[in-house]
């Protein structure tokens, strides 16, 4: 809506179904990375990064809206339109690679990891074979 018209009503509109869309995905992603990471110290690493992932981006994207480009912003619209699909790719292919590794662990593919006898059990975290990931 906010590249194919001309019409402020319609971009006024789109602008709110982008902060519909944008807004909620944060919480989600948060909260699925959070279901997805253990023990505690690799859950606050990983928080804070995805975090500082996530303002860089934020501060990258101001500069994808310049002046020159105004009203459309075709530029800084295609980006963040690649952006998205890239970021869907991303949580797709995520969501297949964990739902085959609970598979695998459910089957007993990882078990080896409880006799290996590197880290001790309650170190291994999610990469213990009881952990399943969230989808």
């Amino acid at each position: 809506m906010l590249i194919a018209t001309n019409r402020q009503l319609v971009q006024y509109g789109g602008t709110f179904l982008v902060a519909a869309g944008v807004f909620p995905c944060s919480p989600l992603v948060m909260g699925w990375l959070t279901n997805n990471l253990a023990p505690h110290y690799v859950r606050a690493t990983g928080t804070g990064a995805q975090i500082m992932v996530a303002n860089c981006a934020a501060f990258i994207a101001t500069f994808t809206y310049l002046s020159k480009d105004a009203p459309r912003f075709h530029t800084g619209h295609a980006i963040n339109i690649g952006m998205l699909c890239f970021s869907l790719l991303i949580t797709s292919t995520m969501l297949v690679y964990t739902s085959w590794e609970n598979r695998k662990r459910a089957r007993g593919g990882r078990d080896y990891r409880l006799t290996d006898g590197k880290v001790e059990q309650g170190m291994l975290g999610y990469r213990h074979p009881n952990f399943k990931y969230t989808l």
